[in-house]
């Protein structure tokens, strides 16, 4: 790579982060008075709609809370990228953080139709050097992703496993996976996948955001196919790697 084509990165990333912030805020102000309208609209017209226009009101209504929950995470990548979700390291039992996210996102998996399963060996004192609510947000952001694509009546795995100086807490579904040529790219903001529409639905931002929280624990994400020769249910596996406390 030249020099012209690092700064020429490097621009259209400060671009990108400036058009990330800005569109967070414009998206943000319209949503709310969109939600009240959708509902008195709802409310008082309800008893005359026909079964058409109440479909199309309730996938009006399904459309808002996607575009909500994208601005969310635009929202939280925006907000880690500046620093302003603190990062205070301290020693921390990765099971007690598992066990968080499990029952956090329980409900969630029964909703789905998922099993949510954490897997988790006593450890023997085990402590990892992490920010114990990066390391919540990132993990559920996994949980949440496995739980989506992980097929009806299925289970998704989560379990902690030391690695030389670091800890890796791996989150595991059953699903259709990404093409593995794809692998080292569906990290990257608002990366499509080309063969599968299913990781694409929350804009490409929830591995973002955790490659960046990894970064900066001092850790890495991984990815891999748990199944790479099935084609239609590879599986996919995100590994968390963090440092343990010294």
């Amino acid at each position: 790579m030249t020099s012209e084509t690092s700064d020429m990165t490097m621009e259209d990333l400060s671009f990108l982060r400036q058009v990330l912030r800005d569109l967070t805020h414009e998206i943000a102000a319209p949503l709310t008075p969109l939600f009240g309208h959708l509902d008195l609209l709802e409310l008082r017209t309800q008893e005359q709609l026909t079964p058409m226009q109440m479909r199309c009101i309730h996938a009006m209504r399904r459309s808002l809370r996607r575009l909500s929950a994208i601005n969310d995470r635009m929202l939280e990548l925006a907000r880690l990228e500046r620093g302003h979700i603190p990062c205070e390291p301290t020693a921390i039992a990765p099971q007690a953080v598992v066990a968080e996210v499990v029952r956090r996102f329980s409900k969630a998996g029964l909703t789905r139709g998922v099993d949510l399963v954490a897997e988790l060996e006593p450890g023997d004192g085990l402590r990892i050097h992490a920010d114990w609510n990066l390391l919540v947000i990132a993990l559920g952001h996994l949980v949440d992703n496995a739980l989506r694509y992980e097929p009806e009546q299925g289970r998704v795995e989560i379990r902690v496993t030391p690695r030389d100086s670091r800890c890796g807490i791996a989150v595991t579904d059953h699903g259709p996976g990404v093409p593995a040529r794809e692998l080292t790219r569906i990290a990257r903001p608002f990366y499509r996948v080309t063969d599968q529409e299913g990781y694409t639905e929350t804009a490409g931002l929830g591995l973002t955001i955790v490659e960046l929280i990894a970064r900066r624990l001092g850790g890495e994400l991984e990815l891999e196919l748990v199944k790479p020769e099935h084609e239609e249910l590879p599986g996919f596996t995100a590994w968390l790697l963090v440092p343990i406390e010294a």
